[in-house]
């Protein structure tokens, strides 16, 4: 069982501290702000804080350029289907195939 107390034993220790973080994330995020307001001072618990709080800033990003490109994607898309979909292809690409390219 984790707790805040089993952080501050194992402060110096980073393999320990990884397993407990690996078998219960959750829980270690818990006892890792606790363990934080006992040792504000403690380089271990801060550099743990920031690693966790990078972690979860990169999880939540979403490229605006991503969705762009699956916007232009898919609108190339359908702009290929268009003579399939409602024109016959030998009217429409003589008119319009520099504007699909």
């Amino acid at each position: 069982m984790m707790s805040a107390n089993s952080l501050m034993d194992y402060e110096n220790d980073p393999e320990v501290l990884e397993k407990l973080y690996r078998n219960q994330p959750e829980k270690f995020e818990l006892e890792l702000s606790y363990a934080l307001k006992q040792k504000p001072d403690s380089i271990t618990f801060r550099i743990w804080a920031t690693r966790l709080n990078i972690e979860l800033s990169q999880k939540d990003d979403i490229s605006p350029t991503l969705i762009t490109v699956i916007g232009i994607s898919i609108l190339a898309g359908l702009t290929t289907r268009i003579p399939a979909l409602f024109f016959r292809e030998d009217w429409f690409y003589p008119r319009f195939a520099p504007f699909v390219a």
